[in-house]
């Protein structure tokens, strides 16, 4: 019970957005334990059969698979990024032959921090590029994570990123902000990124919406660690709500799930659902959708995706019909 109550977040209600922030980020210092070489494989194959009871047949993670936070064993042996991701890789295949179509895969989006400096940014992307030619099928983008506002704006790398843009795809944090002074979504934007982290902040932006609807951009919306987080406290007024209206494509994420106590996607789904105006199951399939439609698979990934995906949700129909 202490290590649980040390590695997530309880609901502070009397705290300010940068108290709930100071421990949210003091979970991960505790989770470097996490990165021993057998509990880590161990955490990951529970993980994918956490998702997997949840009904999610595809998985996307941001992570720091990089020499930046290598995982170790009790020996002090250290292990390159490349083998992590060879035995992850093994994890995923496992899991894959033991689940058939209810587990199509699993990919990486290579994080760094924005408390990082310019140079050090540039050299993890061209370690993520290295990383993502060896594993294609695991690799597919790069990130800057982190408490947006005490730290550097996406602007203080625009050279590195810019430089390297063509190499490797981009999917930004940007948004997690409740201050107007925030300009991490006009870089975000400007650099293509695929898709947007959070976004809360787009719908104060009416230029950026229409950037967004016209390049595709899809937002991840995180609604239970929207409301941790402080960013909004009723979720009947989460920047969705706007999405929604405007037609800016969203899907529905659930970003630090096991911190904030719960494993899966389908509360964040039942927030949304429960939170959200005119949303009826219609909504929530296109929301299904669209977490396969805005992923970092390859066309044919995705065509294989919604494929499985359309007889799993043809068969629920059918069962859910047959008890009427």
């Amino acid at each position: 019970a202490q290590l649980v109550e040390l590695l997530t977040v309880p609901g502070y209600n009397d705290v300010t957005v940068d108290g709930i922030w100071e421990v949210f980020n003091d979970i991960f210092v505790r989770l470097v334990g996490i990165q021993e070489v057998n509990f880590f494989k161990e955490y990951l194959a529970a993980v994918i059969d956490a998702f997997v009871e949840d009904n999610v047949q595809y998985v996307e993670v941001r992570a720091f698979i990089t020499s930046f936070a290598s995982i170790f064993d009790i020996s002090g042996k250290t292990y390159t990024a490349a083998e992590t991701l060879s035995f992850m890789q093994e994890i995923i295949k496992a899991k894959q032959e033991e689940h058939g179509s209810r587990f199509i895969g699993m990919k990486f989006i290579i994080s760094g921090v924005k408390s990082m400096t310019a140079e050090q940014v540039a050299d993890l992307i061209d370690e993520t590029i290295e990383l993502q030619q060896e594993f294609p099928s695991l690799v597919r983008g790069f990130d800057l994570v982190g408490q947006e506002d005490p730290l550097q704006q996406l602007s203080a790398y625009t050279d590195v990123l810019r430089e390297r843009e063509h190499d490797v795809d981009y999917f930004f944090h940007a948004g997690e902000s409740l201050l107007d002074t925030n300009e991490n979504l006009f870089d975000a934007l400007m650099l293509n990124t695929r898709r947007i982290g959070h976004g809360f902040a787009l719908r104060n932006h009416p230029e950026l919406v229409g950037m967004a609807k016209k390049h595709d951009v899809a937002i991840e919306v995180c609604p239970i660690s929207n409301q941790v987080l402080h960013l909004t406290a009723d979720l009947r007024d989460h920047a969705a709500v706007q999405f929604t209206m405007l037609g800016v494509p969203f899907v529905v994420s659930s970003d630090d799930p096991g911190i904030f106590g719960y494993s899966g996607v389908s509360p964040d789904f039942y927030a949304a659902v429960c939170s959200f105006p005119q949303f009826d199951i219609a909504s929530v399939k296109q929301l299904a959708m669209n977490s396969l439609r805005y992923s970092a698979m390859t066309e044919d990934e995705v065509h294989d995706a919604m494929k499985a995906w359309n007889g799993a949700w043809q068969q629920w129909v059918a069962d859910e019909l047959a008890q009427l």
